[in-house]
């Protein structure tokens, strides 16, 4: 399972890098990819702005297709 915050699943990037926050700054640093999907194959983007609140990246992600396997 890929980790929200440090694994390269944006553009090759993480989500450290593309918002330029510190490692240690970020609100819970074990939540994986998996917990913004929702069982219907969208993302859970309610979940999505309750990090990132109109941050562009949510539009971002929410462009991302997502593999069903």
């Amino acid at each position: 399972m890929s980790s929200f915050w440090f694994d390269n699943w944006i553009e090759n990037k993480n989500l450290i890098e593309i918002l330029g926050v510190a490692k240690d700054s970020v609100a819970h640093p074990e939540i994986k990819v998996c917990e913004f999907i929702r069982q219907d194959l969208e993302w859970d983007v309610p979940k999505l702005k309750q990090f990132f609140n109109d941050h562009p990246i949510v539009q971002k992600i929410q462009r991302i297709s997502i593999a069903i396997h």
